[in-house]
């Protein structure tokens, strides 16, 4: 898929059969191993946040496929996976604009250490750089059961657990950082088999979810600051599969926040369409379900000729249209469900309780 590596976890997405819901409380008993494998239930707790990354990057794109138990035949049983494509700020290279370095992580849970050990051996196979057996020589020997790689590019088994990394650039440095990166997923393949998940990470929200291109993203990496200076805080989304993703806000009374909404948008479906009126004052939403219009000033959202009350004016600045993060209840016709991870206020989106 991508020169010279084959991208593994897209790959998974294509290739897997998906059964059931996942565990939404990675860290509950049903994230528990049987027989020294990791189940799908756990794989929120083996995604990589900006803690694990190396270098100045920004998360460019991310694909999770996740399943929960499968009563189906051995050969259809439930797998889930995960890519994350990260990439370095913009740097001129030969006349054109490139990004500094390229990082791809990808890890996926399968049935078996056997199928794990297969699916592996097919990813290397696959690819069009030669990726010799390093199993267990040097430091690999203390993290991965198998491996292969060479240079910027290592792909290993833990258990039942696929990893690949790759790097682009920094040839000096880019296999420490290769191996720093392995050893943080095998980190957390153990910690899941020792029935003892480790904290799932903060994610942003990735250029690709935002809309943006990729100078835009490293802007906005300080989009909060600039909104709210020192009001500025941050909150966490849960999205679909388990994985609280970390949101610019301002408090609002109650257990509100004030946030930009297209960060709203990219939590609840990455393939939102976000359309701006040339002023930035009006924006039209589309998430699945139909046009929605926000406007500066207005406390009113429309769609189809109907609207719904958003409990404030809609605000601008910096190119961004704010609104309260309630307003995702309004989108999915869900409830908020709030919670504490120490100082962060993190929330998931529930179907309410059904009427009496």
């Amino acid at each position: 898929m991508r020169n010279p590596r084959t991208a593994l976890g897209l790959t998974l997405l294509v290739a897997i059969v998906v059964v059931g819901a996942l565990c939404m409380h990675p860290q509950s008993t049903k994230c528990e191993p049987p027989a020294a494998l990791v189940p799908p239930e756990c794989l929120p707790s083996l995604v990589m946040g900006p803690a694990d990354m190396v270098g100045d990057v920004v998360l460019s794109s991310v694909a999770v496929v996740s399943g929960g138990p499968s009563t189906q035949p051995d050969s259809t049983k439930t797998t889930a996976g995960y890519e994350e494509t990260w990439n370095g700020d913009m740097t001129t290279r030969g006349g054109r604009q490139v990004s500094g370095r390229t990082v791809i992580i990808a890890a996926c849970i399968l049935p078996s250490v056997a199928q794990a050990v297969e699916y592996a051996t097919q990813a290397v196979r696959n690819t069009s750089l030669a990726l010799p057996e390093q199993t267990g020589q040097g430091d690999t020997a203390l993290f991965a059961d198998r491996a292969w790689g060479t240079g910027g590019r290592l792909v290993f088994t833990r258990a039942n657990v696929v990893g690949d990394v790759f790097i682009s650039t920094l040839p000096k440095e880019k296999i420490d950082d290769v191996h720093k990166l392995a050893k943080a997923i095998a980190r957390r393949v153990d910690a899941a088999l020792a029935g003892r998940p480790e904290s799932v990470a903060l994610l942003p929200l990735s250029a690709q979810e935002l809309g943006m291109n990729l100078a835009e993203a490293f802007a906005a990496r300080d989009i909060g600051e600039k909104l709210w200076g020192k009001e500025a805080t941050t909150i966490a989304l849960t999205d679909a599969h388990g994985i609280p993703r970390s949101i610019p806000a301002r408090k609002l009374p109650g257990d509100d926040y004030l946030v930009p909404l297209r960060h709203v948008a990219g939590v609840i479906n990455r393939y939102n369409e976000l359309r701006a009126s040339k002023d930035g004052n009006e924006v039209t939403l589309d998430i699945g379900q139909g046009k929605i219009r926000f406007k500066k000033g207005e406390s009113r959202a429309a769609k189809a000729g109907e609207s719904f009350d958003l409990g404030r004016p809609v605000e601008s600045a910096e190119g961004e249209l704010l609104v309260p993060v309630s307003v995702a209840e309004k989108l999915t016709g869900k409830r908020l469900v709030w919670e504490k991870r120490g100082a962060l206020s993190i929330a998931r989106l529930e179907a309410p309780p059904p009427k009496p």
